[in-house]
């Protein structure tokens, strides 16, 4: 199956099954990749981050720089890596919307452009875009920021559905969405096409111990809702102590390379999707490691779990 447009080319069984119910390669904190050394600190910096660069300076933004960046791999070439879940988190400075992981990074407005080309060229495609968190907001930005969103995508959005378990891939293709927006701030009731946190449940694992993480996604897909979407967070999240001893390396080289290979063989690989308590969104970090091979053993969940239901 060919990557970029894995979606179109999914088997007609697997395109009537609840979109909640497929398995989705996302990755977490998508923008993380635009960040530099030279950018601002973030409203979301920790304060003593914030405290410390104000001491050390350029080699206190060095060690976050070192820590915050989760994606090597851009927007399109996530895309065409086969992520259809982006993670989204952002900040305003100066009057413009940027996205942030302590560090502020691209204009988000780019990077909505950016998909949205992806999506011409690509159009039996969907993706999600999770809004997860806001900073330094007030109305004036939200009401620009849903303006710029209606403006760049206009009728590939799809309106909110109540049950999302009666949304398939093929419904959304007949209709032309391409779009899923899910909006975790209370402004998102003046838009329809802005859908609340409680359809695509999202679960903080909170941990760097690799038995921990495994327990926790398996823990909380026995729980999930049957009506919403769900996604399942495979990374590691360092604490400062963790941090602070192993200070001079980075996120990749001391979390995401052991969990991604770990995860890999440990849990992702055992799941099943196409039923309620299945997986369905699953992120993760630096998703371009070849070794890793994230996206497609995410996608091949879906054939896997079909071939074994029909057994």
């Amino acid at each position: 199956m060919e990557l970029p447009n894995w979606m179109e080319q999914l088997h007609p069984t697997l395109k009537n099954t609840s979109i909640c119910y497929l398995s989705i390669p996302g990755s977490h904190d998508s923008l993380s990749f635009s960040v530099n050394r030279s950018s601002s600190l973030s409203p979301d910096a920790p304060a003593l981050a914030q405290f410390l660069n104000k001491i050390c300076g350029p080699l206190m933004k060095k060690i976050i720089y070192n820590w915050c960046v989760t994606q090597t791999a851009n927007l399109t070439q996530q895309f065409m890596l086969g992520v259809r879940y982006f993670d989204l988190r952002v900040a305003t400075k100066r009057s413009k919307i940027y996205s942030c992981h302590a560090l502020y990074g691209m204009n988000i407005i780019k990077a909505l452009h950016v998909l949205n080309e992806m999506l011409q060229k690509y159009t039996k495609e969907i993706i999600i875009l999770d809004f997860q968190c806001f900073y330094n907001f007030q109305n004036s930005h939200h009401f620009f920021l849903s303006h710029k969103i209606h403006s760049i995508f206009g009728k590939k959005l799809c309106p909110l559905f109540e049950d999302v378990s009666c949304l398939t891939v093929e419904r959304l293709q007949m209709n032309k969405f391409q779009v899923i927006v899910i909006y975790r701030n209370d402004w998102r009731v003046n838009v329809p096409e802005f859908w609340p946190n409680s359809k695509w449940i999202t679960l903080w694992p909170n941990t760097t111990d690799i038995t921990q993480l495994c327990k926790y996604l398996t823990e909380t897909l026995k729980k999930r809702k049957a009506d919403a979407g769900f996604v399942s967070q495979c990374v590691f999240t360092p604490s400062p102590k963790f941090i602070a001893r192993h200070v001079f390396s980075t996120l990749k080289n001391s979390c995401g390379l052991q969990c991604d290979m770990k995860i890999k063989s440990i849990w992702i690989k055992n799941q099943k999707c196409l039923i309620p308590n299945g997986v369905n969104v699953i992120i993760a970090d630096f998703i371009d490691i070849k070794e890793f091979d994230f996206c497609s053993l995410v996608v091949k969940l879906n054939e896997k779990s079909l071939s074994s239901k029909n057994l």
